[in-house]
């Protein structure tokens, strides 16, 4: 502030003249020129913005009106900055990767047993066979199924078994149980079986005491996975949180 410094020029003018004698003034002894020295440094300390142990309190600035002036103003400290943005938003993904680069929901079904996953008293159902064909039919009364030129069938066997006391009654149409192929890692899902009994994933029959009966899947494929090297079905209860993996031999 303009008021500071008409006091430290004046401090500074005034311990110039005496110190030299100037205005008419003699010589000083030694003990004035210590005072005056002294007294000139005094209000150099007191006003000094640059000076950390000056002589002026902030009580003392604030009073005067000399704060902004006076005292010294912190620096803001500084907020780091990522090195990357980008990657200081981005959040951890909880999902899996398929090899077309799209995410997948991580799969959290337990692995079960296939009668564990059906969970129907009395009725057990086990993985008997597959086959690739061109045509396909579960009976004489059934409509035979013909694949197109370039393509073929691949028919899953199960076979269901009833072995409780009396006869029973078999549902699976509003289970909502899926049945995913894996060849090669691609995938496939059935197509409609058109059987009588309304094939695995729509099964619908009854059997008497002791009595077993075929249920199929047919996948409707291209003909060349008959060369495949791998094959796999997945059914999957997302309901019960239950699955089953079966190796196809």
């Amino acid at each position: 502030m303009k008021y500071n410094r008409i006091i430290i020029g004046f401090a500074i003018i005034v311990s110039m003249t005496l110190l030299n004698g100037c205005a008419g003034i003699g010589n000083l002894s030694e003990e004035g020129s210590d005072l005056v020295a002294e007294y000139s440094a005094g209000v150099l300390l007191r006003y000094s913005k640059d000076y950390d142990r000056r002589l002026i309190t902030r009580e003392q600035a604030v009073k005067e009106g000399l704060e902004d002036s006076v005292l010294p103003t912190a620096s803001p400290t500084p907020t780091p900055v990522p090195s990357d943005p980008a990657l200081a938003t981005e959040e951890p993904s909880s999902g899996v990767t398929n090899p077309n680069g799209t995410e997948e929901e991580e799969d959290t079904s337990s692995e079960v047993a296939l009668n564990q996953l059906y969970q129907m008293n009395g009725i057990d159902f086990s993985y008997d066979t597959y086959k690739f064909c061109n045509q396909f039919s579960q009976g004489k009364n059934d409509m035979q199924r013909i694949a197109k030129k370039g393509e073929t069938f691949l028919v899953v066997t199960f076979r269901v078994k009833n072995n409780s006391a009396g006869k029973k009654t078999v549902d699976l149409q509003k289970r909502n149980i899926q049945y995913l192929l894996t060849i090669d890692g691609n995938e496939y899902d059935p197509s409609e079986s058109f059987l009588k009994n309304g094939g695995m994933d729509r099964l619908n029959t009854t059997l008497g005491k002791g009595k077993s009966e075929d249920a199929v899947l047919i996948y409707n494929l291209s003909e060349d996975r008959k060369k495949a090297g791998e094959i796999s079905l997945v059914i999957r209860d997302e309901k019960g949180g239950r699955k089953t993996s079966i190796q196809l031999k």
